[in-house]
């Protein structure tokens, strides 16, 4: 009730319920991609060993799983119906990462820090610096870089970071545009510091990735 489990389905698995405790009613999806085992990781190393989180009251995880099923339940299979599900899917994730994987922290997070996630998920192809944060929500920089990453467990950079090749992602899957466009479009003016940061959480450059998806 309220409750998910993340697991590796390269691995077996097996799970089930004791008889007095009834079954149970869950959805599930099971997806894939180069970046997802970076977050799966961080969500392992997070969670100590115990694959289960509870979701916030508020929580639109449930919502994105069934878009996705309704999406394909009759077979339908178009380049729409994919831009949307890696859409929802980012959206997961994200909310996994801020929500879910830091569960006990999140609890405690300062609406504050709540409130920088989600203007660095909504703005992240702006020039948004440290500086520029610490200004914005009246915080010293290092108190605010601090804080930000115990609550979240990434530093704001990291944060917008990942935001902006998940957006990157969908560019290159979606559209003809070239590599230093979509840098420039999620907010990295530097081509080559835009490859870089994508082959280190991604395991291949921003070219490969487009050619795996052709």
């Amino acid at each position: 009730n309220g409750q998910f489990f993340w697991i590796d389905c390269h691995e077996e698995q097996y799970y089930y319920t004791e008889q007095e405790e009834g079954y149970w009613h869950h959805i599930w999806i099971q997806f894939n991609g180069g970046g997802t085992g970076g977050y799966y990781e961080i969500f392992r190393s997070n969670q100590k060993g115990v694959y289960v989180g509870t979701l916030s009251q508020n929580t639109l995880l449930p919502a994105y799983i069934r878009s996705i099923h309704s999406m394909y339940r009759l077979g339908n299979v178009n380049l729409s119906y994919d831009i949307k599900a890696a859409n929802l899917i980012n959206k997961i994730l994200d909310e996994i990462l801020v929500s879910v994987i830091v569960e006990e922290n999140y609890q405690n997070m300062p609406e504050t820090i709540q409130a920088m996630a989600a203007y660095l998920s909504e703005n992240f192809m702006e020039n948004i610096t440290l500086d520029g944060l610490a200004e914005k929500y009246c915080m010293n920089k290092y108190y605010l870089l601090r804080t930000f990453k115990k609550h979240v467990g990434f530093t704001p950079n990291e944060y917008l970071i990942l935001t902006r090749l998940n957006r990157a992602k969908d560019l290159l899957r979606t559209t003809e545009l070239s590599i230093g466009e979509i840098a420039a479009q999620v907010g990295i003016e530097n081509t080559s510091y835009f490859i870089t940061q994508f082959q280190k959480h991604e395991n291949c450059t921003p070219g490969k990735y487009r050619l795996i998806w052709k």
